[in-house]
């Protein structure tokens, strides 16, 4: 009688270890477009504007560049593998240009100085995270991500006219540098096909510090930062190896 039990327990607990699947190496590439809104904190100088004395109701120099917003939009290329909870991969983005403006009021010299930059950037992150099923064609996943981001400007300067002394003044210049972004990301996908599947998603992503030249002669240097809240709809098609 004990041997026919014992003989029931590990024909069913054989049964069962091979109903379980073995782990899969699955693969993954996808195509994400975004939308975001992009936020600038304060900008921050380096006091090269003016004399900083009040001349009536306005200080000589002091930056009217309060946080600002923008939209934005992303297009982005990723591949990612899985292995049971967990995946890793690598993700290419390229984020339409954002508008930082920046508005100086000089009334010892009785004009207002402007500086308008569209910054463009492109970035290669590293992504890695959880995922888990919620129903047989609905998952979800969290995601971190880190990586090297390329920042382009685009800047024109201009000295607004001074009636009787001079005329508007306007200067273009190029400029680029390279910082860290990092970001968050929540989602949900669903399963199209057995190989297709659709995603949405919203990403915390920082660019770092943007920084410019204060004006087209190089006198100083304009930062701040740079935060997005984006919204991603993705096609993914998934391979195993």
């Amino acid at each position: 009688m004990l041997r026919s039990i014992l003989w029931i327990v590990l024909a069913s607990a054989g049964a069962a270890a091979t109903a379980q699947p073995a782990p899969v190496s699955e693969w993954a590439a996808s195509v994400e477009l975004l939308g975001a809104r992009s936020e600038l904190g304060r900008t921050a100088d380096r006091g090269q504007y003016g004399t900083g004395e009040t001349i009536g109701t306005r200080i000589d120099g002091a930056f009217d560049a309060p946080a600002e917003a923008d939209t934005s939009a992303a297009v982005g290329l990723s591949v990612e593998r899985r292995l049971l909870r967990w995946h890793l991969g690598l993700a290419t983005y390229w984020m339409f240009p954002v508008d930082w403006d920046i508005e100086v009021p000089l009334p010892s010299q009785q004009t207002v100085f402007n500086t308008f930059t569209n910054v463009e950037r492109r970035m290669l992150l590293v992504r890695i995270g959880r995922h888990g099923q919620l129903r047989p064609n609905l998952s979800w996943h969290v995601t971190a991500s880190v990586g090297p981001v390329e920042l382009r400007y685009d800047t024109e300067y201009i000295d607004r006219a001074v009636p009787g002394l001079r005329r508007e003044r306007r200067e273009q210049r190029e400029d680029s540098d390279t910082d860290l972004a990092w970001g968050l990301e929540f989602g949900l996908k669903h399963r199209l096909a057995e190989r297709w599947t659709a995603g949405v998603s919203y990403r915390f992503l920082r660019s770092g510090d943007l920084e410019v030249a204060a004006t087209a002669s190089d006198t100083g240097r304009l930062t701040t930062e740079l935060d997005d809240h984006q919204l991603a709809l993705s096609l993914s098609y998934r391979f195993r190896r």
